[in-house]
Order: structure tokens, then sequence, then C-alpha cells
């Protein structure tokens, strides 16, 4: 009887674990990517590489032949646009330059970085937590992102470079067309 009730609570135990939920949701995320037309990502994000904390709210929009982050805020910043190609990337705006960071990661890489990790990153891990889905995504051996989901939805996510915090993301729109 004792074996029944211990092989009993491992299966449990053992389903419980496989159906922590962050990997079925990273997993419909991306089936609506992969049809995507256009996709928005609306952010409050803080830099936290080098020592040094920067506040930024920015927008991404993805269409098929485009990807540029738009500053929000702050003031003295709104309307630059970072714009990928294949090239590379660039900064437009009426003369100021843009703090990208030394570092490996810049808080205008952060969303491009976000939207990359929840397309093709490697899931490490997923877990549920407070009926919060959780998954650790890892674009290199360096470089992961660890996303917080909210009915399936992204609403926060944290970079990690090296394995230290180098950005986090609070995200208020997250849409795909």
């Amino acid at each position: 009887m004792r074996r029944i009730i211990m092989g009993a609570a491992a299966l449990l135990a053992a389903l419980a674990l496989s159906g922590c939920g962050g990997a079925g949701a990273v997993d419909a995320l991306r089936a609506e990517l992969e049809g995507a037309r256009a996709v928005a990502i609306t952010a409050e994000v803080a830099s936290l590489g080098e020592g040094r904390l920067g506040e930024w709210t920015l927008s991404l929009s993805r269409s098929p032949d485009a990807l540029a982050v738009t500053v929000l805020a702050p003031e003295e910043f709104a309307g630059a646009r970072a714009v990928y190609s294949g090239e590379g990337r660039s900064l437009e705006f009426e003369g100021l330059v843009l703090d990208m960071g030394a570092g490996a990661v810049s808080a205008v890489d952060a969303l491009p970085l976000v939207l990359e990790a929840v397309e093709s990153g490697y899931e490490a891990l997923a877990w549920s937590e407070e009926g919060c889905e959780f998954a650790s995504l890892q674009l290199t051996d360096d470089l992961g992102v660890t996303l917080r989901l909210e009915g399936g939805v992204p609403v926060w996510a944290e970079i990690l470079s090296g394995g230290e915090s180098a950005v986090q993301c609070d995200i208020s729109e997250f849409t795909i067309d």
C-alpha cells in the first residue's frame, strides 16, 4: 500500500511540474507570432548595466519589412528612433544622440531582444507562480530573458547578460496583428 501511495505522489508531482504552464504559454505565443503581419510592444524599461540606472518608455513596432524602437520618454529624447535592418541599426533624431551604453545590452535593444527571445530563444525553464506563468529563454550562453506572462501575454521581462540583470521591462502593450 505504501508503494502505491508513494508512486501516486511521485506521479502527481511529475504531472504538476510538467504542466506548470509557462511552456504552453510561450508555445502559443510563438505560434501566434509566426503568422503576424505586425507586432507592437510598449514598456517602461530600466537599464541597470554598468552601475547606471536609466529609465525609458519605449515602443517597438515591427512589420514584415521593418523593426523600429521609438523613445516616448524622457521628454528630451521623445521621438528618437532606433531602426533595425539586416545591416545593423541606426539612430534617427534631431541632432541628439541616445546613449546606447557600452555593455552588451542597452535599453533601446531591450524590446527587440524580448521579441527575439519569445520567437526563437531556447526555453530553459518554465513555471507557474501566483497565477502568472514564467519562462526562462536563452538567446546565447551569456544572454537570456526571463518572461512573466499573464493570460498568455507578456507583462514583464528581465534581460540577463553574463548572468546579471541588465535591463528590466514592465510591458504595458504586447499586440500581434
